[in-house]
C-alpha cells in the first residue's frame, strides 16, 4: 500500500494504529476504574456505596469485554470483532449526549469539560468506525480478486 491509500487518525497515525491506541487507552482506564469499584465492593467501610458499585462493576466489565475485542478485532484485522465496541460505545455517547444536554440546562457554564470529553469521544468512535469500514471495503475487494 503505497502512502496515498494510508488513512491517518490524529495526523501520525494510521487507522489501525489509532484503533489499537484507543483501545488500550481505554483498557487502561477501565481496569483502574473497576479496580476501584472492587476495593469499594470489598471494603466494609464503604458499605453504603456497594449496590452502586456492584452494578458500575457489571458495566464497566462489559466494556472490557467490548475493549478486548476490539483490541483482537484490531490487531487481527477482523471486521467482525470491532462492531461489538462500536455499539458498546455509540450508547454510552448518546447517554452522554442526554447527560450533557441536562447538565448545561442545571449546571451551566462548568458542564464545559462534559461535552469537551463528549467531543473526544465521539472522535475516537469516528476513527474506530472509519478503520471498520476500511476493514470491510478490504474484505470486499480481496474476495473480487478471487
Amino acid at each position: 500500500m503505497d502512502g496515498r491509500d494510508q488513512v491517518e487518525c490524529c495526523g501520525c497515525m494510521s487507522l489501525r494504529e489509532g484503533t489499537i491506541t484507543i483501545g488500550v487507552l481505554y483498557l487502561v482506564f477501565s481496569l483502574i476504574f473497576e479496580g476501584l469499584l472492587i476495593y469499594v465492593v470489598c471494603h466494609d467501610d464503604l458499605r453504603d456505596y456497594r449496590v452502586m458499585a456492584i452494578v458500575l462493576l457489571v458495566i464497566v466489565s462489559i466494556s472490557t469485554i467490548a475493549l478486548i475485542l476490539l483490541l483482537f478485532g484490531a490487531g487481527k484485522n477482523r471486521h467482525g470483532f470491532i462492531l461489538p465496541w462500536i455499539i458498546w460505545e455509540s450508547i454510552c455517547v448518546g447517554l452522554g449526549v442526554v447527560g450533557c444536554i441536562v447538565s448545561v440546562f442545571t449546571v451551566g457554564a462548568s458542564a464545559l469539560t462534559s461535552i469537551l470529553s463528549l467531543g473526544i469521544r465521539i472522535y475516537f468512535l469516528y476513527v474506530v468506525v472509519e478503520f471498520r469500514k476500511k476493514l470491510m471495503a478490504q474484505e470486499v475487494n480481496s474476495q473480487a480478486m478471487c
